[in-house]
């Protein structure tokens, strides 16, 4: 999740009129301010993003599975409803033996494919572009604390690692009002820290 967010940020931060535009599109089901910084924007749209999808989905798997567990590609495969046509086990290993695990890897008529590898290359290797846990939240401020909170809740639900001051937060998320109308927009809220 915080590479995820990370990859968000330095987009937004490459591409402000970029930033203008997703927001306005993300806009009708999430609630942005016009000035919205690109760390609050990456961290939000992660946590509602993500906590809607999970409301949905029957089951989940880490994105770097995909490299080396061939059960999650035959699960997905399965889940999508391909049925009999999902290959076997064997086939699904042989062929991740084959595949690079760089997940914005070139591809063939892929129309941004060089800037892609460009960003890609100035992020890995760029560290003051990259935020952790804790500079993250001295990013966001005080108002959207509550966002590092559940992110940090939802990445070790998923079984990331978080900082070792992690405190797992009771949160709950849902359509809910804004200017008097109700259900406008998705959010997320933290209603009580857990006991360990």
């Amino acid at each position: 999740p915080i590479k995820t967010i990370n990859s968000r940020i330095v987009k937004c931060e490459r591409f402000k009129t970029n930033q203008k535009h997703v927001i306005r599109m993300v806009k009708n089901y999430e609630l942005y301010s016009d000035d919205e910084s690109c760390p609050s924007f990456a961290l939000k749209h992660w946590v509602r993003r993500n906590s809607f999808v999970e409301s949905h989905a029957s089951w989940r798997v880490q994105t770097e599975s995909f490299f080396s567990d061939q059960l999650s590609v035959w699960e997905l495969c399965m889940a999508a409803g391909f049925g009999d046509r999902c290959p076997e086990l064997s086939v699904i290993d042989s062929q991740l033996k084959n595949k690079t695990t760089n997940l914005n890897s070139l591809y063939s008529g892929a129309t941004f494919s060089k800037e892609q590898e460009r960003l890609n290359y100035k992020t890995a290797r760029n560290d003051t572009d990259l935020h952790s846990w804790e500079s993250l939240a001295n990013s966001v401020g005080q108002q959207n604390h509550k966002y590092i909170q559940i992110a940090q809740t939802m990445a070790h639900r998923y079984g990331y690692d978080v900082t070792n001051e992690f405190i797992p937060s009771d949160h709950y998320c849902k359509f809910t009002g804004r200017g008097g109308q109700s259900n406008d927009y998705w959010d997320c809220f933290v209603t009580e820290a857990l006991a360990e």
